[in-house]
């Protein structure tokens, strides 16, 4: 999944930027165990490092980080571009170009960043990342993030220094931070089960936002006399899904184009000089997924189940034959007691910070399980998300076509008597609404 990491601060001695640049990528070891490489600038105080594993063009030429052609820009970035070879077709017509030394998405995405401009090529893109980029004439650090923030990017502030990093530990084991807890973040984590960006669970530090891009200057940290703050950096969101949802015609869309554009991703994704397979649970989201890949290969790619020993949670009798029916060799990992419960306590080491998911126990242990036969593998997640598949929006869709004819005014105060209802009568209410009003209706 690779790792970036960076600074940029007033002290400019090579010795603590190489020092404190190898500590961070020490702590992201995990996520790219394939190459370690790092870039350092003692004229503007920067050192910009990567952990690659490597899935596009395995070979030392698709190392990080890396020079644009023209070297007017260096990039470190986690993730995929997946229309690259698209991309480079464009190079090829608009410009002629094809000196390229390497087949990777990374010498594809930083050229084509020098050629057409950053907003012009976030726009043509089609991919999941988190990019550093040094912009070398005008000495400013830029960082990105995709659309959906796939991919984390966290960044801190120190005494005239700045962070950023793939993963919250690698800022803080720099020891420029205290670990004093965010009191928002924390808020942020009990409201919604997460701490949404910008914050983090730790203060001073903090994540970048999805479709989020900030900027930052080696004059910015020369010139301030104060304590750096988020305020210090320009943040601007150069992708909104708002305004995506209000531009495209939903209605007009119909179920032969939606199985094309499912289709057209799926095999996007399947371009890899790496081993793929796919993680397969039953549900219809990654049978969807699975039955794609296999329309491509049945040899080439194999799917990841997890099982259970308790039956009332057991679904790999499904996902086998499922995997059976579509021609895949099915891997299966049957968890116990046990096993759930040994991996707890290594949860602070194998997450950056608290979220509410209880499937974060057995996802660590499939994706673990996965590694040892694949490098990447395909999800079905996100699907409920997108076309409507838990219960939850069927019912607040029910619930709203009920109380929308109420006046605005009288729902805030209703609102505020229901937030400060007991749990207890709020859940004997909802007894009665399930058995009486709400269900009825699905």
């Amino acid at each position: 999944m690779c790792g970036i990491a960076g600074l940029l601060s007033i002290n400019k001695n090579k010795s603590f930027l190489t020092g404190q640049i190898k500590q961070m990528l020490q702590s992201l070891q995990h996520r790219g165990p394939d190459n370690e490489d790092f870039f350092i600038d003692e004229n503007h105080g920067l050192a910009i490092g990567h952990r690659r594993l490597s899935i596009l063009d395995l070979s030392s030429r698709g190392s990080q980080p890396m020079y644009s052609y023209d070297k007017k820009y260096l990039i470190s970035f986690n993730g995929e571009i997946y229309n690259h070879l698209d991309l480079r077709k464009n190079l090829k017509i608009d410009y002629n170009f094809d000196q390229w030394k390497s087949t990777s998405d990374t010498e594809t995405l930083v050229n084509y960043i020098s050629f057409y401009g950053l907003n012009k090529t976030l726009k043509e893109i089609d991919g999941m990342f988190a990019i550093s980029l040094w912009d070398v004439e005008r000495k400013k650090l830029i960082l990105i993030r995709d659309i959906f923030g796939e991919k984390p990017l966290y960044f801190g502030f120190g005494k005239n220094i700045f962070f950023f990093a793939s993963e919250l530990n690698a800022i803080i084991k720099t020891n420029n931070f205290n670990k004093n807890i965010n009191n928002k973040g924390l808020s942020s984590l009990l409201e919604y089960c997460y701490i949404a960006a910008p914050y983090s669970i730790i203060k001073n530090i903090y994540k970048l936002g999805p479709g989020e891009s900030a900027e930052l200057s080696f004059d910015q940290i020369r010139n301030s006399k104060n304590f750096l703050n988020i305020d210090s950096i320009k943040k601007y969101n150069w992708f909104s899904i708002k305004d995506l949802a209000n531009e495209t015609n939903i209605k007009n869309t119909n179920i032969s184009e939606i199985k094309t554009k499912i289709e057209n991703s799926v095999h996007s994704r399947l371009i890899s000089d790496a081993k793929l397979g796919c993680f397969l649970s039953g549900g219809i989201d990654s049978s969807l997924v699975a039955s794609i890949i296999s329309s491509y290969s049945k040899e080439k790619y194999e799917t990841f189940t997890i099982g259970f020993e308790d039956n009332e949670y057991d679904e790999s009798i499904k996902a086998e034959k499922i995997a059976n029916y579509l021609g895949l060799k099915n891997n299966k990992l049957t968890l116990n007691e046990k096993i759930m419960r040994d991996i707890v306590p290594k949860l602070n080491d194998i997450y950056d910070e608290p979220f509410a998911d209880s499937s974060q126990i057995p996802t660590y242990l499939l994706c673990n399980f996965a590694s040892k036969f694949s490098k990447v593998s395909l999800s079905g997640d996100g699907g409920d998300e997108l076309f409507g598949g838990y219960n939850r929006y069927l019912y607040t869709e029910k619930v709203w076509n009920k109380i929308k004819i109420i006046p605005n005014p009288i729902r805030k105060n209703l609102f505020k008597i229901i937030y400060h209802t007991p749990d207890s009568l709020l859940k004997f209410f909802q007894l009665i609404l399930n058995k009486f009003f709400l269900y009825k209706q699905f």
